[in-house]
């Protein structure tokens, strides 16, 4: 039996490209690695500026991790870029010291106590924020935390 036949046989595909997000010429939104540095504040705003009002997709390969820093390190890490209106949300996540040793969160309660700490100072830093754009455009939605301290 020839191997094409087998692997049909086994539920396999023989040649082309595999499923889904799968295969050697599958694609999907990966993002690059965290490490994978791509500039600082001034080329991150210049390459917003070149995008400025083209789609979508245009947007994708701002993945990756920018240098914000000025007065204190600051790091933009773009984890997915919307790619349509309908899409996923874009996600991206900021690196900065946070003035808490590691033996302060050393013990699982202190961890615990921190991590709310920083969650209730960024919700509360956020919603003062100016928010800009139409629709639901520029929305940024947080889940404010109630009043227990909990495992984040």
């Amino acid at each position: 039996m020839a191997g094409a036949e087998q692997d049909r046989l086994r539920g396999r595909r023989s040649g082309g490209p595999r499923s889904h997000r799968g295969g050697p010429r599958g694609g999907g939104d990966r993002a690059p690695a965290a490490t994978a540095h791509r500039g600082d504040r001034a080329a991150l705003r210049d390459a917003l500026r070149a995008r400025d009002g083209r789609p979508y997709p245009a947007y994708k390969d701002l993945r990756g991790t920018w240098d914000l820093s000025e007065d204190a390190p600051l790091t933009l890490i773009i984890d997915h870029v919307q790619g349509d209106p309908y899409a996923a949300p874009s996600r991206v996540r900021l690196r900065l010291p946070t003035g808490i040793s590691a033996a302060q969160c050393a013990a699982p309660d202190s961890r615990v106590a921190a991590e709310d700490w920083l969650l209730r100072r960024f919700v509360a830093a956020c919603l003062g924020a100016e928010r800009r754009g139409s629709g639901r455009s520029g929305a940024l939605e947080l889940q404010q935390p109630g009043p227990e301290i909990r495992r984040r």
